[in-house]
């Protein structure tokens, strides 16, 4: 495994477990990522699950060996990218980063339940907007949503493109707004 050997002066080894400090200035490249929600404003997870700006995201691997083994003046070894813990949800964004791009998902529910979107950002048929929300989710970067029902409704499907033939979980990936209807069946209780 790679040794990185200068990130704000200090020296690390990737191979040891690395107690981390974070910087509110994370740098392109330099984060580990899984969702959006684990980089920084201005920066989004590539598909190589780097936090990096749009221009960059998904070529973090190709920059590093580009350029003899550096990226954005972090130095490595064996040109082996730098797998460092994403940034804690509390952490300040940078002052003078970009938004990154967003496309909204206009999520429409049909009887009683929740749609949550990435882990976070939620419809639900119960809120204030009756299941009939608009959530802003990063463009080109894959979304999960997942569904589930109140009390005796159940989830029964999605009734849109964007999910259709999907189970209660739904991932794709929006490039455009997108509509994403669902319907709730209501079951009644047995008994005479």
């Amino acid at each position: 495994m790679g040794l990185l050997t200068r990130f704000g002066g200090v020296g690390f080894g990737l191979g040891a477990a690395m107690i981390g400090c974070y910087s509110p200035d994370l740098r392109d490249c330099t984060v580990a990522c899984s969702t959006a929600s684990d980089c920084a404003s201005g920066q989004m997870c590539g598909t190589d699950q780097f936090c990096a700006a749009p221009s960059v995201a998904g070529h973090c691997a190709k920059l590093a060996r580009s350029d003899a083994g550096t990226v954005d003046g972090l130095v490595l070894h064996d040109g082996a990218m730098p797998h460092v813990d994403a940034r804690p949800p509390d952490a300040p964004a940078p002052a003078d980063a970009a938004p990154a791009p967003t496309i909204q998902l206009h999520i429409v529910i049909t009887g009683k339940g929740r749609v949550v979107v990435n882990g976070s950002a939620s419809c639900d048929s119960s809120g204030p907007q009756h299941g009939n929300c608009l959530l802003a989710a990063p463009i080109s970067v894959p979304a999960m949503l997942q569904a589930s029902g109140h009390q005796q409704d159940s989830f029964d499907g999605w009734t849109t493109q964007a999910c259709a033939g999907q189970g209660a979980t739904c991932t794709f990936t929006p490039t455009t707004d997108t509509l994403v209807g669902v319907h709730f069946a209501h079951h009644q209780q047995g008994g005479d």
